[in-house]
């Protein structure tokens, strides 16, 4: 009977992490069950769901998320919104649910992954990572946002491919490999990343390094059971990697041809034509103030950065050299901790977001937009586990609970209250109209989205904003005319049109709109 009642105990002090782990997710992100369909999600979910049947699932395998020209090719991830569909209705309620649910999964398997990792003795390092992941206010992006379910899927499926490679289960880990990029494309940098572990980990002689010395008086900051010691294995060279590799040959292969190109046209490109260092310099500084900052902080969170409102760095502002130092020293110290076998642990997270971010940088590949928060998913996970080494390595000067329980309540706080923002197209794009005034692009959909609402004046006085931003804009003319034509303004509306047809004349649009105008009546 005594020995039932201890099996018992350890099983429950086995389940309380990540019992507390999933609660706190669901907690957190239960705010935006009621959130209606916002920015893109509109135009991938909402406008296509007639589409979604389990006939159609298939043919998502052979086109393309956006359009062919963008080089944006995620499959599953479109297949989850079709089942989602099916089996859940019309309602955004549903897919809110579900990516609410995902991320709570996510970071249970973030918290196996790093408990395995990490090593024994530190189980309470993974559990205090994943929960910091949990609730960190970049996240509201990608969960509360519908369309980030492709960095949610993406990112699941790639811990469990690491897991099934550090396992030695090839023909599982290649399989999940396989979901991870038929997710999302950036999904192809956890190769690189589980190839460095492989390498650096070679470098500590066994799991006792995690284990705490004999004279060490800190304890963990709960007593869980400790992780099972993880059996010695030898690190895996880029040769053994070929399995891995003939997965990403046929993702490129499908990639072909569901777009016709590998890489995404020029004129969807960001920083097309600009040059190698004023791209770097630029990207230096974003990613401090748009990225590094709010991660952190958790303030300042912004749905768009626009062409129009984030200004390019040249190579004559000493800002942008400053960043790109603050990086250079950054990564270095990444290195050095790792080759010279100080920290290889803290080394390999330091470098963690830099290498997780390399598709999504512009650096190397040039994509659509300069930067988005939902890119940071994976890249955060580097912050979370770094931020959790900290906190434990406190322990012998103050309660470590007495950090974590404030920086937890700080952070799902902040969390909650960004995803009210993304409650519908009107709230949202009031935030971002108030953090980036210059940003035309939200000018222009929350004046439609006021437009909607029978506010005409206000939906007309924003898309005039937008216009004075970015004058001879298409869509901005056709909305404007449309809220003159809704408001009865027939004069304003076809003086709008006006200026569309001087402004692209090829495009025989508003001559129909201000034909079918000035059409008399029945």
């Amino acid at each position: 009977m005594k020995n039932d009642k201890q099996i018992a105990i350890i099983k429950t002090m086995t389940a309380l992490p990540g019992i507390s782990i999933f609660l706190i997710a669901i907690l957190v992100y239960a705010n935006t069950w009621a959130n209606e369909f916002a920015f893109d999600d509109i135009q991938i979910i909402a406008d296509q769901l007639d589409k979604f049947s389990l006939g159609m699932i298939p043919k998502m395998f052979f086109k393309s998320y956006w359009s062919p020209a963008s080089g944006i090719y995620r499959p599953l991830t479109m297949a989850s919104f079709a089942v989602n569909r099916i089996f859940l209705g019309t309602s955004p309620t549903g897919f809110h649910w579900v990516n609410i649910l995902l991320h709570a999964v996510n970071s249970l398997l973030i918290f196996g992954l790093l408990n395995k990792l990490l090593g024994l003795g530190r189980k309470n390092i993974a559990w205090v990572a994943a929960l910091i992941f949990t609730v960190l206010p970049i996240h509201t992006e990608p969960v509360a946002a519908l369309v980030g379910r492709a960095e949610i899927l993406a990112m699941i499926f790639a811990i469990l491919f690491w897991r099934g490679h550090l396992e030695g289960k090839t023909g599982k880990a290649a399989l999940w490999l396989t979901s991870a990029l038929f997710s999302k494309e950036s999904a192809i940098m956890i190769l690189p990343l589980a190839w460095l572990w492989d390498q650096s980990i070679k470098h500590i002689q066994g799991p006792q390094m995690e284990n705490f010395s004999p004279g060490d008086t800190r304890r963990p900051m709960l007593e869980f059971p400790p992780s099972p010691i993880p059996e010695p294995r030898t690190p895996h060279t880029l040769l053994s990697f070929w399995p891995y590799m003939a997965v990403v040959s046929i993702w490129f292969g499908f990639r072909w041809l569901a777009l016709g190109r590998l890489g995404i046209d020029p004129d969807y490109q960001y920083f097309a034509g600009s040059h190698f260092i004023t791209r770097i310099l630029t990207m230096s500084h974003f990613s401090i103030a748009r990225y590094l900052r709010p991660t952190i902080t958790g303030l300042n969170l912004c749905a768009d950065f626009s062409r129009w409102c984030i200004p390019d760095i040249l190579p004559s502002n000493p800002a942008g050299w400053l960043c790109l130092i603050f990086w250079m020293i950054f990564i270095s110290i990444g290195l050095f901790l790792i080759l010279s076998k100080i920290a290889i642990r803290v080394g390999f997270w330091l470098l963690w977001p830099l290498i997780a971010m390399i598709p999504t940088s512009n650096i190397f590949i040039l994509i659509t937009p300069i930067g988005a928060e939902r890119f940071l998913y994976l890249p955060s996970l580097g912050f979370c586990v770094l931020a959790a080494l900290a906190i434990d390595a406190g322990q012998t000067r103050i309660k470590p609970l007495m950090i974590l329980i404030p920086l937890l309540l700080y952070y799902g706080a902040l969390a909650v209250n960004r995803n009210a923002d993304w409650k519908n197209q009107k709230t949202l794009f009031e935030d971002t109209v108030r953090k980036a005034p210059k940003n035309f692009l939200a000018h222009n959909l929350l004046g439609v989205a006021l437009s909607k609402e029978g506010r005409l004046d206000a939906g007309i006085q924003e898309l005039h904003a937008a216009l004075k931003l970015a004058p001879k804009n298409q869509n901005v003319l056709a909305n404007l005319a449309t809220a003159y034509n809704q408001k009865g303004d027939l004069a304003a509306a076809g003086a709008t049109l006006e200026e569309w047809i001087a402004s692209a004349p090829e495009n025989p649009r508003p001559r129909r709109l201000l034909e079918s105008l000035l059409r008399p009546g029945p």
